[in-house]
């Protein structure tokens, strides 16, 4: 997930003294080991932001942890750099399994932050369908078809998709957050070209002959509402007459951001004519 996440906190008339929040950013998937990436808010502002108080908000120095509640084991995570998600926290002795709960644990300037997430049970991609409108139009979008089980329990679902060949990891498929309620067997929902950080705010469209795999990342309530939350924000920001955003509420109380144990479902469609 290439997202740099950072919180920006709205001036007031008074003044008051600005006072740094911890920023965190992490997910475990089933099957892969733990990525964490911490950072701290900065204060908005009407002139350009400066890149030396963004590169200044990302946090290296912390001690993070890991418990799994089902196994008891508790794993120490250590700092790394990589040109992919830049400075992280993560270990290779834990993979994510569904139906566990993961105790994330943030020592940073003196303060705990915690918080818990459960990997829900393995979602089901059923199907992809990629098309494009006849004479109209040269970028393809994807049908993604869900399937779920009629009984009675609800799931929260969203998707990303990476490009072969073009991108190194998976973008958010913007506005593909959807929700069961545990009464319909399938749900459909339709990718649409993705904004990518990496690119700064640039959609990425999808063209013919591209080779596309497309992630169904199934969540908690808490998490889901994050990203309905930066949905929103994605979309009203970009308005030139009534532009708007709001900190997205995470799910670590005193600290902004969002702590996920996603299961997932893999699957590939090629964008053919």
């Amino acid at each position: 997930m290439a997202l740099t996440l950072f919180s920006l906190v709205s001036c007031n008339k008074e003044k008051e003294p600005f006072q740094p929040s911890l920023v965190v950013e992490g997910w475990i998937e089933e099957g892969e080991a733990p990525i964490v990436k911490l950072g701290q808010t900065i204060r908005a502002s009407s002139k350009p932001q400066n890149i030396k108080d963004v590169i200044d908000a990302i946090q290296r120095y912390a001690k993070v942890s890991i418990k799994d509640e089902d196994s008891s084991e508790e794993y120490v995570l250590t700092s790394r750099l990589s040109t992919l998600y830049g400075n992280y926290f993560t270990t290779g002795r834990l993979t994510g399994q569904c139906g566990h709960t993961y105790t994330l644990k943030v020592e940073w300037q003196g303060k705990e932050y915690v918080s818990s997430s459960t990997m829900p049970s393995s979602p089901t991609l059923a199907g992809l369908d990629a098309w494009h409108e006849e004479k109209r139009d040269t970028v393809y979008h994807i049908n993604a078809t869900i399937r779920t089980e009629a009984d009675g329990s609800e799931s929260w679902y969203k998707f990303q998709y990476r490009t072969r060949g073009k991108d190194r990891d998976y973008n958010q498929a913007f506005l593909s957050n959807t929700y069961s309620d545990g009464t319909e067997e399938e749900i459909i929902v339709t990718l649409h070209s993705s904004f990518s950080f990496e690119s700064g705010l640039i959609m990425k469209p999808l063209l013919v002959g591209d080779t596309v795999d497309v992630k169904l990342l199934s969540m908690q309530k808490e998490v889901y509402n994050f990203w309905q939350q930066y949905d929103h924000n994605a979309a009203y920001s970009q308005m030139i007459i009534y532009s708007r955003y709001d900190n997205c509420e995470g799910n670590i109380e005193g600290a902004k951001g969002y702590w996920a144990a996603y299961s997932t479902d893999i699957k590939t469609v090629i964008c053919e004519e």
